[in-house]
């Protein structure tokens, strides 16, 4: 169930594209999946705080504590590994010709890293229902 918030969005983005969602409220189910408002940081304190048994604030240490220590092992070049949640890792990608869309000049883009997730077994079959 969407969180309220998400709802109204929802609503809102629906009701311009679909008229009987302003009469009837009702979202056919296909797009209100595809349209649906992501969780944003303070809404996953809340959920984390309620499912632990912890105060928000209590959550939102625990939350920055992980985020912080994922961004400094990173950094580091280390993965981040969790079972059955996924792994976080760094990514070399090599450099690159592009362009500039607005005036179409050719860039190079240099050799860099990125952060990168790759999903684990429960986390996919949790998704995929």
């Amino acid at each position: 169930m969407p969180h309220l918030s998400q709802w109204l969005i929802l609503v809102s983005v629906e009701r311009h594209i679909y008229p009987k969602v302003a009469a009837t409220g009702i979202v056919p189910a296909r797009e209100s999946i595809s349209r649906r408002a992501s969780m944003n940081k303070t809404e996953l304190t809340a959920a984390v705080a309620q499912k632990a048994g912890l105060s928000k604030s209590d959550a939102a240490k625990v939350l920055g504590a992980f985020f912080e220590t994922v961004s400094e092992e990173l950094s580091k070049g280390q993965a981040v590994q969790i079972i059955g949640f996924g792994n976080f890792e760094v990514a070399d990608y090599k450099a690159r010709t592009g362009r500039n869309p607005q005036t179409g000049a050719v860039l190079e883009i240099p050799a860099g890293k990125r952060p990168k997730f790759t999903a684990g077994s429960a986390l996919k079959k949790a998704v995929a229902g």
